[in-house]
């Protein structure tokens, strides 16, 4: 057995798990993940790297620039209706302290 198992062995044993992963980072090398290829929105497989990094800017655009659709009037609705509980139903409270505040 490698000496470097040794030491993975006794860090773990010891609970050291800091040192456990900085020796299993040293066995397994500095390897990054990396994708080659990716399908678009139509099932074409792309495999160059500006096709890919365009693909995902447009799936992360969508995804994370939805339009809100709140409806302004329900908002007042449900303000008001806070207000308007006694301070003992407020949130399910038992107390004098009103919790809509």
């Amino acid at each position: 057995m490698c000496v470097c198992v040794y030491v993975c062995e006794a860090a773990a044993k010891v609970g050291n798990s800091r040192a456990l992963f900085e020796d299993v980072k040293k066995l397994t090398g500095q390897k990054r993940a990396e994708i080659t290829k990716i399908q678009d929105k139509d099932k074409v497989m792309h495999t160059k790297q500006k096709e890919i990094v365009e693909i995902f800017s447009n799936y992360f655009d969508k995804l994370l620039n939805v339009k809100n659709t709140i409806k302004d009037d329900l908002v007042k609705k449900i303000k008001e209706r806070i207000i308007l509980l006694p301070c003992s139903y407020s949130y399910g409270l038992r107390r004098n302290v009103c919790a809509a505040y």
